[in-house]
């Protein structure tokens, strides 16, 4: 039973969700807490944790009787191993040898390691270029989406939150991040002198940002 341990010997795993109870203190100080002022005291704070890292805890007995601690015996991020995988690790063995259980939720946290990385990249591909005007919208996007706009009669006095081109100031930003995340994002003006025509107009988006 058990795997490969990282210090040598058998490690047999027990997988909690990032959310359960029973270390939920834990996840609060550390996660929320010291992590920020190490990442400051090393001169950090500007820059993302690692995509795959671990803090390694040594439990030891509390203040009070029944309770526990837990002191960081060591940071990794440069071999951190995913556990579901590794009754495939060894000289005759493979990916096969993971029961479809296994693979299944090791793939869940390799998919959010994929995804986490594409977006830090764009992230940081979009912070170098300045759009002042709509993207141009995706071939194929995932979903239709309209910024629904209304611009006062009256000129300016009713308009003070619209620039030169009638629309809110907002919302060409707003716009290009919907498409930057992979969908398409109209600007669409609400036309009250023909209700019925914006009515049937808008039933080809699959979803609306309304900003007026």
């Amino acid at each position: 039973e058990g795997g490969m341990s990282a210090v040598g010997g058998v490690n047999i795993p027990t997988f909690y969700a990032p959310d359960d109870p029973l270390f939920a203190d834990l996840k609060a100080k550390f996660v929320d807490h010291d992590i920020p002022l190490l990442m400051d005291a090393m001169s950090l704070s500007d820059q993302p944790l690692p995509l795959l890292w671990t803090g390694d805890f040594i439990p030891a007995d509390g203040p009070t009787p029944g309770s526990t601690i837990y002191i960081v015996g060591e940071f990794n991020c440069s071999c951190v191993g995913i556990s579901n995988f590794g009754k495939g690790c060894g000289p005759d063995k493979d990916l096969t040898d993971v029961t479809d259980e296994n693979y299944l939720e090791g793939t869940r946290l390799t998919n959010l390691i994929g995804k986490k990385a594409v977006e830090a990249l764009e992230e940081m591909d979009y912070a170098k270029v300045r759009a002042d005007s709509l993207l141009p919208q995706p071939a194929s996007p995932k979903y239709k989406l309209a910024h629904i706009g209304f611009e006062s009669p009256g000129g300016y006095a009713f308009n003070t939150d619209k620039d030169k081109n009638g629309t809110r100031y907002d919302s060409i930003p707003i716009c290009n991040g919907v498409i930057r995340a992979g969908a398409s994002c109209e600007l669409v003006k609400y036309t009250p002198d023909d209700h019925d025509g914006f009515a049937k107009e808008i039933l080809k988006y699959d979803a609306f940002i309304v900003r007026v």
